[in-house]
């Protein structure tokens, strides 16, 4: 897999997880907690500590900022 994308294999099942989460946050009103769920975190909050490592921001920041970005 290194070889392959340039990374473990758990670092890129993470950043594929991460990107589904960064969708969803993006295109529905879908709780924190519903948007980790759907993204492949049993825990919320690790899902929100792991995505503010990932992103830079913590969830509900980052759905804040995108769709003010957008307009």
């Amino acid at each position: 897999m290194r070889a392959h994308c340039g990374c473990s294999t758990k670092r890129y099942l993470l950043a594929q997880k991460m990107a589904a989460a960064a969708n969803l946050l993006r295109e529905t009103n879908a709780s924190v907690a519903a948007v980790a769920a759907q993204a492949g975190f049993e825990d919320p909050l690790y899902f929100s500590h792991a995505f503010r490592r990932f992103h830079g921001r913590c969830p509900s920041r980052y759905r804040q900022w995108i769709r003010t970005a957008r307009t």
